[in-house]
């Protein structure tokens, strides 16, 4: 399926994918939808990718992951949508599946949605959420599916 697809049309998808759920957390209430990435590199570069970096929460700050699951989702009563978006190489593949297991055993509204599409969408060029790059089919994707606001056209 790959294969009958050039890199500028998986960027697309995988920009409308990033860009459904940009808009999701921007029309949601703060704490009903985040995105649980493994470090602060991730955060940034979603914040870059215009991400509204209260809505990045990062797993690694030096707490067990049961203990910071916990926290998250104590912290976040009004939680409808946590995605969980680690990066697709070995370790980030672990990480995601001891997530997983412990926020659907703890009842959360977990999703690895976004990080399957890209895992299927970008492995070509990257493995990390931290590399996804500024691709122009992935920004145009993600701008098809959510516009940036008209105040932010006036600045460029």
């Amino acid at each position: 399926m790959r294969g009958d697809r050039s890199s500028e049309q998986r960027h697309l998808e995988a920009g409308r994918v990033l860009g459904r759920l940009r808009r999701e957390i921007s029309e949601a209430s703060l704490g009903q939808t985040l995105v649980l990435v493994e470090g602060k590199r991730d955060r940034n570069r979603l914040n870059e990718l215009g991400f509204n970096v209260d809505a990045i929460c990062v797993l690694n700050q030096g707490h067990s992951i049961n203990g910071r699951l916990d926290a998250l989702l104590l912290s976040n009563p009004e939680l409808e949508h946590l995605e969980v978006f680690m990066d697709w190489d070995r370790t980030g593949g672990r990480l995601q599946r001891r997530c997983m297991r412990y926020l659907i055993s703890s009842d959360a509204p977990a999703s690895e949605v976004v990080r399957d599409a890209m895992v299927r969408l970008l492995t070509p060029e990257t493995r990390m959420v931290e590399h996804i790059g500024r691709w122009d089919g992935l920004i145009e994707g993600m701008e098809t599916v959510d516009p940036p606001p008209v105040d932010h056209l006036l600045e460029e």
